[in-house]
């Protein structure tokens, strides 16, 4: 049994992305199917609670503090995370790279962590974007390791969508590639979502060996994937195993 208004309410918030950071009340109105009166009492009470915020001049609404509040909380809240947070940083520094931590969420793979290089602070939190598994390494990493089934209702139920020149579209392609990763421990993106962001990816281990999240190094650095390319991945390998020795995971049992 659910409540509609809390139903249309998160519906509301469910909305706002990247590509549309901001709606008009007519917007919210069309895109749920509601009348104009309706839309605007629900999104009167989520300005008041501080999930949207109202501009002024152009009219339109935006997500809200409390929602960034609900987010820092959700990373706060993450074994992963509290796991992550001494080995993510020092990975940063020692390579001077932008690390980040993420786990499944759907079809996604969510960041819930990253760390910078030189932080002011031990580590700096961030929850999202998600990213797609098929064309990030970050996504591969976790996906490789799923069970085979996963993987095949997963390609019959994704378009694999073109966005760069490296994205692999085919099915049968993108099998071989996860299979190379799972023998190599490891994953790679040369560009495959956006055109010259670059990354390499592995997984993390919980209790019983399952997979708990992954672990990535990415960035426009050209030397990443470059003559230090086995270092970087070395390093990423050795951190994620650090990271999953601290959530159970016993390399002797694996």
């Amino acid at each position: 049994m659910t409540i509609q208004a809390v139903d249309r309410a998160l519906d509301i918030i469910g909305l706002f992305a990247n590509s549309r950071p901001s709606l008009s009340l007519t917007q919210i109105a069309t895109a749920l199917k509601l009348n104009k009166s309706t839309a605007y009492g629900l999104i009167a009470s989520l300005e008041q609670k501080g999930f949207l915020k109202k501009n002024p001049d152009t009219k339109h609404y935006r997500l809200g503090i409390s929602v960034y509040e609900l987010g820092i909380a959700f990373s706060s809240s993450l074994e992963i995370n509290r796991m992550a947070v001494g080995p993510t940083q020092a990975l940063a520094e020692k390579t001077q790279q932008t690390p980040r931590v993420a786990i499944m969420e759907g079809d996604y793979a969510f960041v819930t962590l990253y760390a910078l290089p030189g932080a002011q602070t031990n580590i700096a939190s961030q929850v999202g974007p998600r990213l797609p598994l098929y064309c990030t390494a970050m996504g591969k990493a976790m996906l490789a390791f799923q069970e085979s089934d996963f993987i095949e209702r997963y390609l019959n139920r994704t378009k694999l969508v073109r966005h760069t020149e490296y994205t692999i579209t085919d099915p049968d392609l993108l099998r071989k590639a996860l299979a190379d990763i799972v023998q190599s421990g490891y994953s790679i993106s040369r560009g495959e979502f956006v055109k010259g962001q670059c990354g390499i990816a592995v997984p993390i281990r919980g209790y019983e060996s399952k997979l708990a999240g992954g672990l990535a190094i990415s960035g426009r650095d050209p030397n990443l994937l470059g003559d230090k390319m086995n270092w970087y991945i070395e390093e990423t390998l050795s951190t994620a195993r650090d990271i999953s020795i601290s959530m159970g995971y016993s390399p002797l049992r694996s």
